[in-house]
């Protein structure tokens, strides 16, 4: 069944459901018929869960020509992409009612870059809770090339609890 748009960022607690099938859920998210943001194909097509635990979800990615620059490699603003929603889906196995159930705001969001990653290439995104409370998150992301392990970026994204009791947004 088609979700409408104002649902597809309240994440779902269902008794039951792993880690695993609550992110799964949040990336139907292409199952919603009126969402066309920018970053919907990313999430339908692009964005593969390889696991997923409380504190820690992995993805990979094949690097396509849509997220490369002139230069043939992934552009940098597709990488800063990559991790905002990848750190953020992070906080899925974490949330329960009224504890990043929204996913929050981004505060700040800071890439280093390493080496580029080619059209064609795959990387594993890791991306790792490293705290959690009541209003702030801090989320770590690494993207490595699969082929070699080696660091291609790195990522620290701080985000606000929109949802916190007595949020005052």
């Amino acid at each position: 069944m088609p979700l409408a748009k104002s649902d597809a960022v309240r994440i779902e607690i269902t008794p039951g459901l792993t880690s695993a099938e609550r992110v799964q859920t949040f990336l139907d998210i292409g199952q919603i018929t009126d969402y066309n943001g920018f970053d919907r194909d990313m999430i339908k097509n692009d964005l593969k869960l390889i696991s997923a635990v409380p504190g820690e979800v992995v993805f990979e990615l094949t690097v396509q020509a849509a997220h490369t620059n002139l230069l043939g490699v992934m552009h940098g603003g597709c990488v800063a992409t990559v991790f905002d929603i990848c750190t953020g889906i992070a906080l899925i196995p974490i949330a329960r009612e009224g504890f990043w159930q929204n996913l929050g705001l981004t505060r700040s969001l800071n890439v280093t870059y390493f080496r580029p990653s080619p059209e064609g290439a795959t990387v594993v995104i890791t991306s790792t809770v490293v705290m959690a409370g009541k209003n702030l998150a801090t989320i770590r992301g690494v993207i490595t090339d699969k082929a070699d392990g080696k660091v291609c970026s790195t990522a620290e994204h701080l985000k606000f609890n929109d949802n916190a009791v007595g949020s005052k947004l």
